[in-house]
């Protein structure tokens, strides 16, 4: 009697595992794009609130301390600039995540708000989802949400 597997066994089992891969890798797409949407966002969201933190740590007057500039470049990075002379922090962001939107570049002053009210947009070029990053004007709270309306909860 022998042991192990015939060819034809082997090759019904090899395709039954390449049906069972194709119909799961857009599932895994899918849940890959999203998540690096969502790591973008709160990393984002993260940097704006360490910005914020700096520039009401700073002492001065209220002129504008940390400036955060977007580059608008194919590598989606961003800035954080001190005084506007050298930048602090650099980051590239995934080649899948593209900053849409209005800003150009977040300021604040040494009193933590912002000069005005801000929404950005980050999109997932691989799947078209969509995260938005809102910076209320008056208080400089910074959330991040799934909805384009402001009326949404947080993450």
């Amino acid at each position: 009697m022998q042991k192990g597997f015939s060819l034809i066994e082997v090759i019904i089992v090899v395709a039954l595992v390449g049906v069972l891969a194709t119909g799961a890798l857009p599932r895994i797409a899918d849940t890959l794009a999203n998540q690096e949407l969502q790591t973008a966002a709160v990393n984002l969201a993260a940097d704006i609130r360490s910005m914020q933190q700096l520039a009401m740590n700073a002492n001065g007057d209220n002129s504008p301390l940390y400036t955060l500039r977007f580059s608008r470049d194919e590598h989606g990075s961003y800035y954080i600039i001190h005084n506007g002379r050298h930048a602090i922090k650099t980051v590239y962001l995934s080649r899948f995540v593209q900053v849409t939107g209005e800003p150009d570049y977040i300021m604040f002053s040494n009193k933590g708000a912002p000069r005005r009210g801000q929404k950005i947009e980050l999109k997932s070029i691989r799947h078209r989802y969509f995260l938005y990053i809102y910076i209320a004007g008056a208080t400089g709270r910074v959330r991040v949400s799934a909805n384009g309306n402001t009326d949404e909860k947080d993450y």
